[in-house]
């Protein structure tokens, strides 16, 4: 049985199943009514990388920069990220 597993805006294979997880950033910033910027500076990080995260780019996601969004962005890692 083959499997590959990702996260981020990659596919998930399996042998009957194929779910795609995108990130939900910029939603979560647009409920909030706070901007990139604001999260760049929120997060210590650059603007590339958070234009990454919010146009689903990202190639992959340590759990560190997980635990970030969550806490600065006030949700579970569940309301981060969409499975379609």
């Amino acid at each position: 049985m083959y499997r590959n597993y990702a996260i981020s805006v990659s596919v998930i294979k399996s042998t009957r199943v194929i779910r795609v997880i995108k990130l939900n950033v910029q939603s979560l910033l647009d409920s909030k009514r706070k901007t990139r910027y604001w999260l760049v500076k929120q997060m210590d990080s650059n603007y590339e990388t958070i234009n990454r995260l919010c146009d689903n780019h990202a190639v992959a996601l340590q759990l560190e920069t997980i635990g970030k969004l969550c806490k600065i962005l006030e949700c579970t890692p569940n309301d981060l990220f969409i499975i379609e």
